[in-house]
């Protein structure tokens, strides 16, 4: 049976992501599970959960990983109109482990000892068609650099979307100077980017970086930083909490139209991020939170947070499907 491609719903806000998808295996001692992860795979996944219209744009292979991360992207909602199968090329793939409360990520199967294909951006004429052929999303968002990213914000920019840009690792290029230039959000994580830094000068409108334990930060055009701080939670895996803080951050701002987003006091938004991402830390697998808890009992798990955050319960334990196509290496689907 064909699943059905998601949808569009014209009172419901949109989302295209863009970067890295890959295919999560999630090693615990419960089980072994797949699904499609990498930070605009689970942005878009998460998005969906939370009631938007979803899309990613991203490249894969014709192999098992990647009929496996369609599939589940299109059962997490997601369309899969901006992915691109290429008979050329590998399915990136991420070894998630787990084990008491930490979890690390493996570039390499511990099964079979292959090294996992590394991220390549979807070529700049496909991110061409695309852009023309959808609906003007409210917001893009862009954690890799490339030429398809570039020009898929400025287009987004132009037409008066809002862009988002998380950029994985400091870069000095044109090309993540210009992603700074076009972005109204540029989001990231304390280990990742330095707050301090001189790159964040070319970055006009608001940022946001998270510090895991000491909580998240914010400010708009290069002024002071606001302090937002934790949950105290009992952690299972940690593993995708910043993806659920950016995508709730999203759904709590109160406006889209960027020029309210740059002057916007994001305290509130980002707080309710935070516990949301509390949640998800609570149960395992990055988008765990997800199968655990009804999108409509959410917003009662997170008032009891805010409500008493020092309740540290811990979510059952719930590993998300293991793939179903024929492959020779069961981890890793090689």
């Amino acid at each position: 049976m064909t699943r059905q491609e998601p949808t569009q719903k014209p009172d419901r806000k949109a989302v295209l992501t863009v970067g890295y998808v890959v295919l999560d295996v999630l090693v615990h001692r419960t089980g072994l599970g797949h699904s499609a992860g990498g930070t605009a795979g689970n942005v878009a996944a998460n998005l969906s959960y939370l009631g938007w219209d979803a899309a990613t744009a991203a490249l894969h292979g014709d192999d098992p990983a990647g009929d496996h991360l369609r599939a589940d992207l299109l059962r997490a909602g997601v369309s899969s109109r901006g992915l691109l199968r290429r008979p050329d090329s590998t399915t990136p793939v991420v070894i998630h482990e787990v084990c008491d409360g930490s979890h690390r990520f493996r570039f390499g199967c511990p099964e079979c000892g292959r090294k996992f294909a590394q991220f390549r951006a979807i070529p700049i004429d496909f991110a061409e068609r695309l852009v023309d052929s959808i609906n003007r999303p409210d917001v893009l968002f862009v954690d890799r650099v490339s030429a398809a990213a570039v020009l898929m914000a400025e287009h987004i920019r132009d037409g008066g979307g809002l862009v988002v840009f998380e950029p994985s690792t400091p870069g000095s290029s044109p090309r993540f100077r210009r992603l700074l230039e076009l972005a109204h959000i540029v989001k990231f994580s304390a280990n990742r980017l330095d707050p301090t830094s001189d790159l964040l000068d070319g970055s006009p409108g608001a940022n946001v970086y998270t510090d895991g334990a000491n909580g998240a930060y914010w400010r708009q055009n290069g002024g002071a930083w606001y302090h937002v701080p934790p949950y105290a939670v009992h952690a299972i895996d940690a593993g995708g909490a910043g993806d659920w803080t950016t995508a709730a951050l999203l759904d709590a701002l109160p406006s889209l139209v960027p020029e309210e987003v740059e002057r916007s006091d994001l305290t509130a938004p980002l707080r309710y991020a935070q516990a949301v991402a509390a949640l998800s830390c609570q149960v395992l697998g990055a988008r765990g939170l997800a199968l655990e808890c009804e999108r409509e009992t959410l917003e009662t798990r997170v008032a009891s947070l805010h409500q008493a955050d020092e309740d540290t319960r811990s979510a059952r334990v719930r590993c998300p499907p293991r793939s179903r196509r024929s492959a020779a290496c069961p981890a890793c689907l090689a």
